[in-house]
């Protein structure tokens, strides 16, 4: 039984991936509710289950400490999910710190890297956190971005998007299955496909058909719009915007795309984004 990190920056798709496997593992058919928990919840930043395994409080540490200490937690975080599961994750795999990765290596651990064009990812992510397009084409190129969750949770570094591709998808401590966003969009039958094979689950086509059908971004635009999303941001006003690439032509100033591709030109090459 595999343990699965679901990988990716910001606003790359990861929670759609969330919600297709939600709805593919549903007993019954039909869309996961989208207030309460989908599958691969970010329960492994939690202080209070850090202190619970651990013995003893993550706020005695410093930031530095306990990037130490979380490489020990996650192992035996690992631990409590014998059965195939699954764990969202933004953080860097390298870190903020000259230490190693908090993310152990372990024979039933795999990555799915979710890959998408940082020039759809600007205006999407500025959405999400409230901010302008500008700022945050600023902090996709910063080293030290961090991602905040609030007291009860670890923040995560997700640093810049070009190093936060390369230090995931070019480690080899852990099996890496790279999908690319645009990919699920034009062809998700077989980018889920391949994600269900990598992650050791039986498929089911039919059922596989039904998931996507169930996840589509208008079925989950109208339930959020009908129900809510837990995992809404405050500062946001909805959670699933539009779900397409491409629209960042129609929103980007020329100036802010010609940041982003010098920013980050020569990785979008790889995936074909540049």
């Amino acid at each position: 039984m595999a343990f699965v990190w679901l990988v990716s920056y910001p606003k790359s798709g990861n929670t759609w991936l969330r919600v297709l496997l939600s709805n593919y593992r549903r007993e019954t058919l039909g869309s996961a509710n989208l207030s309460e928990p989908l599958v691969g919840t970010q329960s492994h930043l939690s202080r209070h289950g850090f202190d619970e395994i651990m013995g003893f409080p993550s706020s005695d540490l410093s930031a530095e400490e306990l990037a130490h200490y979380r490489n020990q937690y996650n192992a035996l975080f690992i631990q409590k999910y014998p059965d195939t599961s699954f764990t969202k994750v933004h953080e860097t795999y390298d870190g903020q710190y000259d230490v190693p990765t908090v993310f152990p290596s372990d024979d039933r651990c795999k990555v799915i890297y979710l890959a998408r064009n940082p020039l759809d990812i600007a205006p999407s992510f500025s959405h999400h956190e409230n901010c302008s397009i500008d700022e945050m084409v600023k902090h996709m190129a910063d080293e030290k971005a961090m991602l905040r969750h609030g007291e009860t949770s670890f923040s995560e570094h997700i640093g810049s998007w070009g190093r936060h591709v390369h230090g995931w998808t070019e480690q080899d401590a852990l099996p890496v299955l790279t999908i690319r966003y645009e990919d699920m969009l034009t062809d998700p039958l077989d980018a889920f496909s391949r994600i269900l094979d990598f992650s050791e689950l039986s498929l089911d086509r039919s059922k596989l058909e039904k998931a996507i059908k169930a996840s589509r971004f208008d079925a989950l635009q109208a339930q959020e719009r009908e129900t809510g999303f837990v995992e809404r941001p405050l500062v946001s006003t909805h959670f699933f915007r539009n779900g397409r690439s491409g629209t960042w032509e129609d929103i980007l100033s020329d100036q802010q795309r010609d940041q982003i591709l010098s920013d980050h030109g020569s990785t979008m090459q790889l995936f074909g984004y540049a």
